[in-house]
């Protein structure tokens, strides 16, 4: 039975001690053993000491090298082991003639042997050997999503659970492990080694999902609604909910009318169905602050879907936008992160690009700094962002734009509408939003105008106008007016109204080289707004939704019905009718200063481009474009277009020689 014996100890045991013991030596088969458990220790710990100085360098550091347990007086017991092992058994017969107690026989020398494969059984219960997942990156598709795992001392790893289910691991290394995930996960991975589940680490896959979750959070619910502004007449089949919304990086508050008793504060909705029966204008009270609000003049009864509750938060990916960059030498571009949150079934996402931290492969390529990205030198190089322990990546090209080429020049905006430049090439930008953004050449997006509107409204500003003295003119649907924001050299002022001189919804708004503003009305006019603010108007000949000033001064707009562009002399005096023939509505319009027109249009993603009353196509951009809101032209002759749909600006390298004018 011996052979039985021998096999139930440690290895490393046998092998130090079971020649020596079969010979007869029990005691020097003992002390083998005992330095072998002294061995694995130094090296455990990169140490040469011995005896007691070797276990206190081992067990008593904060966090100990050695870490077996939580207890600190667990860890005192544990040294405890090791001293009397070390002092008693080992010293009695590693410093002493004769053993104070030798071995009689073999079967006590198993004993002792059997102590010591214990001690290597503890030692191998460190968790500083342990998997430990650190960070992970997922990429893939949200269909076939991947995850890399980054940590330490994973070449130990023998599974890794996707919840309950095995991830099947395609590369291992011992500070990285790739796994495919099941379609669309979300939670634990859950890291085994042969000590069983040693780390976890929560993902989820909605950093790969095509566009943000439509999701609204519920702050109260069943609020009374009133038929009039003194909150008498209490309306009795319906009721109020108040939810938060998410837009362009900050939280709204908006109220719907719906059923009573079906929903509580907390959860998260999506956006409708509704029904066909609507309710008229109604008032509330701000459960909030009890304040008097109107709710709307008219709205549908909606029946939204619980996407789920108010719950435990977790962060499980990141992702940089854009992915892929294409930039020439010290042309910086704006980046952003954004961090996607699990609240139980449903996901939220939150822009953290300043809070982001940066590496680069090649410094001397590019890097990235408060996700501004610095082309210094022609190459390639991978830049990652971490937050939190989730992480990202994005590969950038730094070379010369060939003609033709087209690349995204921006990613980080939802519902991208009009864009206009102004003489330092600073994109400014509206998205439907409350806020006009500025994208800045030298990199770093700014909110620098924001408006006030009533929650009931569902958009906010839909078009945007600089002028040569970077005025902001902005319209929203919702206004009979424009507003114009005065530029003091460092911010922006109060917002005046101007084109109120026609009544209607006003579309587009250009500007002239003297100042000069033409606001296109939709019912067929475009108000003049003169420098020294008088307005006067014409009539156009069709629906007017898109308005440019070319060379000379001359007044663009398009028409739907004609499929045409219209010109017109600035005294309203029309000119000519150029075809081009397209049977969809163009998104935007835009005139150099040679003549040449440019309209996108919205549906079938196509950029037209007319010159001298000819019409071509632009081939290479043609049908690439998603849903198109906005074009606009830099100093340098290259086109910009934000898609509506993919929310996305590209840059379309076009080098003119041309100069060109602002709209």
């Amino acid at each position: 039975m011996d052979h039985v014996v021998w096999d139930a100890l440690h290895a490393a045991i046998c092998d130090a001690a079971k020649e020596i013991a079969c010979a007869g030596k029990l005691d020097d088969a003992i002390f083998a053993a005992f330095r072998v458990v002294e061995a694995e220790i130094q090296e455990r710990i990169n140490s040469r000491s011995i005896g007691d100085t070797l276990l206190d360098e081992a067990f008593n550091g904060v966090p100990p090298q050695i870490d077996i347990v939580d207890d600190s007086r667990d860890q005192t017991a544990i040294k405890s082991l090791f001293a009397g092992a070390f002092r008693h058994i080992r010293n009695d017969r590693g410093h002493k003639r004769a053993p104070f107690l030798p071995c009689p026989n073999l079967s006590v020398c198993f004993q002792y042997l059997a102590f010591a494969s214990l001690l290597l059984y503890l030692l191998s219960r460190d968790r500083n050997r342990f998997p430990k997942a650190q960070a992970v990156r997922i990429s893939g598709s949200r269909d076939q999503p991947r995850a890399e795992i980054r940590g330490e001392n994973l070449e130990r790893v023998t599974r890794i659970l996707a919840s309950d289910a095995p991830a099947p691991i395609v590369r291992m290394s011992q500070s990285a492990i790739e796994v495919i995930l099941p379609s669309r996960f979300s939670g634990f991975l859950r890291l085994e080694s042969e000590y069983g589940v040693t780390t976890e680490i929560f993902c989820d896959c909605h950093s790969l999902e095509p566009r943000a979750q439509n999701l609204y959070q519920v702050i109260a619910a069943d609020i009374p609604l009133y038929a009039d502004r003194h909150c008498k007449i209490r309306r009795e089949t319906v009721v109020g909910l108040l939810y938060s919304v998410l837009e362009s990086g900050r939280q709204h508050t908006k109220i719907i009318p719906t059923v009573p008793g079906r929903y509580q504060a907390g959860q998260y909705l999506s956006h409708g169905p509704f029904e066909d029966e609507a309710v008229e204008e109604s008032w509330y009270r701000d459960p909030r602050n009890g304040q008097i609000r109107e709710a709307w003049s008219g709205a549908r009864i909606a029946k939204p879907q619980i996407l789920g509750e108010l719950d435990e938060s977790r962060y499980g990916s990141i992702r940089v936008f854009p992915s892929t960059i294409h930039t020439e030498v010290n042309e910086q571009r704006t980046l952003n992160v954004r961090a996607y949150k699990s609240d139980g079934s449903a996901w939220r996402e939150e822009d953290v690009t300043s809070i982001t931290r940066w590496k680069s492969s090649n410094v001397r390529v590019a890097f990235v700094k408060g996700g501004i990205l610095y082309p210094k030198e022609f190459g390639s190089v991978t830049i990652e962002a971490e937050w939190q322990g989730l992480f990202s990546s994005a590969e950038i090209e730094v070379a010369h734009l060939s003609p033709g080429q087209r690349t995204v020049y921006y990613q980080g905006l939802r519902r991208l509408q009009r864009i206009r430049f102004d003489e330092a090439d600073n994109l400014y930008i509206v998205n439907q939003s409350r806020s006009i953004f500025r994208l800045n050449r030298s990199g770093g997006l700014d909110e620098v105008v924001r408006i006030v509107i009533d929650d009931a409204q569902p958009t906010g500003l839909d078009c945007v106008c600089v002028d040569n003295h970077r005025n902001l003119i902005a319209s929203t649907p919702y206004k009979e007016h424009c507003l114009r924001f005065e530029w003091n050299g460092s911010s922006y002022g109060t917002p005046m109204p101007v084109g109120q001189s026609v009544p209607g919804t006003k579309k587009a708004i250009a500007a002239a080289q003297d100042g000069t503003l033409f606001i296109a009305v939709m019912t067929g006019s475009i108000i003049r707004v003169r420098s020294d603010g008088s307005e006067d108007a014409f009539h156009t000949r069709d629906t007017t939704i898109n308005v440019a000033v070319g060379p000379n001064g001359l007044i663009y707009t398009t028409s739907t019905n004609e499929r045409a562009v219209h010109v017109y002399q600035p005294d309203g005096k029309f000119v000519e009718t150029i075809p081009h023939g397209i049977a969809d509505s163009p998104a935007d319009l835009f005139v150099d200063s040679a003549g040449t027109i440019y309209l996108p249009f919205f549906n079938s993603g196509k950029l037209l481009q007319i010159s001298s009353g000819q019409l071509s196509q632009v081939t290479f951009i043609a049908e690439e474009l998603g849903n198109p809101g906005g074009i606009a032209m830099d100093s340098k002759g290259r086109i910009y277009m934000s898609d509506f749909s993919g929310d996305v600006i590209y840059l379309l390298n076009q080098p003119r020689s041309t100069t060109t004018e602002r709209m």
